[in-house]
């Protein structure tokens, strides 16, 4: 009688071929891995790739360890990923477009004071108010525009770093001083008038203000002051000031166009390392002084330009560049006070000073076709030509 043997599959666990009478074969191939198998139990060739495999029964009694095995190297993954994730991304920036608290109708909008988050922007619209508060508080990047407005109190606006005001069509006054800025703060005043019993502007570095369209900056002590870097443009607009109308330190760029007048019942402009000053048909008008710039400074007048004062008009001290053409220097005491290495240049001016037209040590004074008026004293290291 024959005896029918059934062999296991070492690899998979399933069933060889089913064997009757006979010596069973040394060496076989599982129908279901593929695997080749010595009949005595020990694989030979690994199983196909692809083949259909049932679970192996020893398999089967370790897979929930390797299961748990298998989760938990997924969620240690998934957790180093977040967190790189989280160190790796770039900070978030400013929102695109404005987040904006807007007043669009006369007396609305958000109540006085008013705080202003980064980033945001505040439009303020048609509003009149008065305030024995600070009406707006703003902190870095935020951006305040104010249009047709009427408005009083102790400032207009405190901002931290990366501010910027815009002033439309409004007059605002400050019984303090109006606008306070840390870092890089930027103004714009268009057919708008703002005043202070203190400063108009009072801040660090890096700020650039124009004004355009008969706007007009009013002190009752300095209108600007800053620590430097500062640009101001001017266009058919004022700045008074009644100690000053600008006190910056370093690195300032002045530009006056179309009728632009800075003024001041002490010293205009008082400037110290590296000034630029450029007036274009406008004027400069003090009582001590109109320009004191120190350091390096360039100065140059056109079209009709004039710079005036009681006591001295220009007064510098170590290698400035002056230029005058077609533009007036005037002064009841010195017009022109150069110390040492001055470059002067006229070209059909007007230099008159009632003391001195011209007092300078030393450097180059090349005139032509130009009127001088008052006696000049100039060292014995000025270099002196004319056209």
């Amino acid at each position: 009688m024959a005896h029918t043997k059934i062999l296991v599959c070492p690899s998979c666990g399933g069933d060889l071929n089913t064997v009757s009478g006979g010596e069973v074969p040394e060496y076989m191939t599982c129908p279901r891995c593929g695997a080749g198998v010595n009949t005595s139990g020990t694989i030979m060739t690994p199983p196909s790739i692809g083949a259909s495999m049932p679970i192996n029964p020893a398999a089967r009694r370790r897979s929930p360890a390797l299961l748990a095995m298998l989760v938990g190297m997924v969620v240690l993954i998934g957790a180093a990923s977040a967190v790189f994730f989280m160190v790796s991304r770039p900070p978030e920036s400013a929102p695109d477009g404005p987040i904006a608290i807007t007043a669009s109708k006369p007396d609305s909008g958000p109540a006085f004071p008013i705080t202003v988050r980064p980033f945001e922007t505040l439009i303020l619209e048609g509003r009149k108010a008065e305030s024995a508060e600070p009406l707006i508080t703003c902190e870095s990047g935020c951006t305040i525009v104010i249009k047709n407005c009427r408005l009083k109190a102790p400032s207009i606006v405190r901002m931290g770093n990366n501010g910027s005001v815009r002033i439309e069509d409004s007059r605002l006054e400050a019984t303090g001083t109006a606008i306070t800025a840390e870092l890089n703060g930027k103004l714009t005043l268009h057919n708008s008038t703002l005043i202070a019993e203190q400063a108009v502007w009072d801040t660090g570095y890096n700020v650039e203000i124009r004004m355009e369209d008969k706007s007009l900056m009013q002190s009752g002590q300095v209108a600007v002051r800053t620590k430097g870097n500062t640009e101001i443009t001017m266009d058919d607009s004022v700045i008074s000031g009644e100690r000053g109308a600008l006190e910056i330190s370093n690195n300032a760029k002045v530009y006056l166009a179309r009728g632009s007048v800075i003024k001041s019942a002490g010293t205009a402009l008082r400037l110290e390392l590296n000034p630029e000053i450029r007036l274009d048909n406008s004027r400069i008008e003090g009582k001590d002084a109109a320009v004191e710039a120190k350091h390096n400074a360039k100065i140059s007048l056109m079209s009709g330009s004039v710079v005036t004062a009681e006591g001295v008009a220009v007064r510098t001290q170590f290698n400035p560049v002056i230029e005058v053409d077609g533009s007036r220097i005037e002064s009841d005491g010195i017009a022109m006070d150069l110390l040492n290495n001055a470059q002067v240049r006229l070209r059909n001016a007007q230099i008159k000073g009632g003391k001195y037209s011209v007092k300078m040590e030393s450097g180059t004074f090349d005139q032509e076709d130009s009127q001088i008026t008052g006696p000049q004293k100039l060292g014995p290291n000025v270099k002196k030509s004319s056209g």
